[in-house]
């Protein structure tokens, strides 16, 4: 029974705050994350150790692709871009993103297993709600809500 009703007020809370206001959470993301996941100390300190094992194994792919970034500007900037090398940068760019891809998803694999079902749901819920976002500021352009 709660998670059938929590879904709906999740998303009716999250959409009545999005058009309120068009400001972000205030305050540390992490705590705000703490605090709506209702997530214990441990959890918070895993969820810290699985940040900083994100950003040091994202760090040098990140440099990477800020590289071959810029690599590929300064060639589409030139007066005749050689074909064959604009093509390799960007198979190289995919790659570096594919690579970022694949991080992020063994985080959130990794989180979901240190949280419970209702915590789980809540994140759930939050995902849902990020995909609509786009769309509330038309509907409360039109004063559908």
């Amino acid at each position: 029974m709660f998670p059938r009703l929590f879904l709906p007020s999740a998303l009716l809370l999250f959409a009545a705050v999005a058009t309120a206001q068009p400001q972000r959470a205030r305050g540390n993301p992490l705590e705000t994350v703490a605090k709506f996941l209702d997530l214990s100390q441990t959890q918070v300190d895993q969820l810290k150790d699985l940040l900083e094992e994100r950003k040091a194994k994202t760090a040098g792919i990140r440099e990477s692709l800020q590289k071959e970034r810029a690599d590929l500007r300064e060639m589409m900037n030139s007066t005749s871009p050689n074909p064959t090398l604009v093509g390799e940068a960007y198979i190289r760019i995919h790659r570096l993103r594919q690579q970022l891809a694949d991080a992020q998803q063994a985080f959130m694999d990794s989180f979901e297993k240190i949280l419970s079902e209702e915590q789980k749901a809540r994140l759930k819920a939050i995902q849902r709600a990020r995909r609509i976002a786009p769309f509330l500021r038309a509907f409360r352009a039109l004063w559908i809500n």
